[in-house]
């Protein structure tokens, strides 16, 4: 038995896939970012990366709140 594909299953495959990439983005930014937040804010690497978790833990938060 074949089944079809709908429109609204390709939309929420799509929508899966493209949060998981800005999640990914978004992870990536801010690591990237460490130099720089080392920098501005005369802080040390440990603080930065306290701060990136805090940022990471608010994103998976939000995510699941927001759907």
């Amino acid at each position: 038995m074949a089944k079809k594909v709908t429109p609204r299953l390709v939309l929420a495959i799509l929508s899966a896939v493209m949060l998981s990439f800005l999640g990914i983005l978004d992870e990536t930014a801010t690591t990237v970012t460490f130099p720089t937040l080392t920098r501005e804010f005369a802080i040390t690497t440990d603080q930065v990366q306290w701060v990136n978790t805090l940022v990471l833990l608010v994103i998976a938060t939000i995510v699941p709140i927001s759907s």
